[in-house]
């Protein structure tokens, strides 16, 4: 397509509108799950093929591993997410449901929020597991990191990620989808990197 890339660093909630009518950017690349909320706020935007997919599940540090198997066992402690992710609507969702005394903590990105945990300040993040299209795990723990209570977000349904693309970048919808069909999924290095 002969196109230049300029990064734009944005907030994660959000950022699927991004690439709609207003067409602020031409692709938003923020692991977007695509639920019907996203594709009505994304107007003027379509959603690529996907291109790897995830678990719901707790980080917590490997030491604890022992303590916690489900958000039930986090009692009177504090859980953090990033902000408009579905692991925030999941936590609350299932601390409200199950689990009324924890504490959900919401921070703006994951650099806050990992710098949080690292601190201390969490018991656990809720995040993902990341999987290829394949059904293969993607590493995504740092060392001491370990993953617990995993589930689906909405029980025996997978949780396909896609990129957002701006419905007036011609061509580009197509050519996303092209390189998802020919490219194996992490593209380079583990995601969890950063994660923290």
């Amino acid at each position: 397509l002969g196109l230049r890339v300029r990064w734009v660093e944005v907030p994660f909630d959000g950022s699927w509108a991004l690439a709609g009518e207003e067409g602020a950017v031409d692709l938003v690349a923020t692991n977007v799950a695509p639920s019907p909320q996203r594709r009505a706020e994304a107007v003027g935007a379509a959603f690529s093929d996907p291109f790897m997919y995830e678990r719901r599940a707790l980080r917590v540090r490997e030491a604890d591993a022992g303590r916690y198997a489900t958000i039930c066992d986090f009692g009177g402690e504090r859980v953090g997410a990033v902000r408009g992710m579905n692991a925030e609507i999941d936590l609350r969702r299932r601390v409200q449901t199950h689990a009324p005394a924890v504490s959900v903590v919401a921070t703006d990105t994951f650099p806050e929020l990992y710098e949080l945990f690292h601190r201390g300040g969490l018991a656990a993040v809720a995040q993902a597991e990341y999987y290829a299209i394949d059904g293969s795990v993607i590493p995504s723990s740092p060392p001491g990191i370990v993953l617990v209570d995993h589930h689906d977000l909405v029980p025996g349904q997978r949780e396909e990620c896609a990129f957002v693309v701006r419905g007036a970048s011609r061509g580009l919808l197509e050519a996303v989808n092209e390189f998802i069909a020919t490219t194996a999924f992490p593209v380079a290095g583990e995601l969890g990197k950063r994660d923290g």
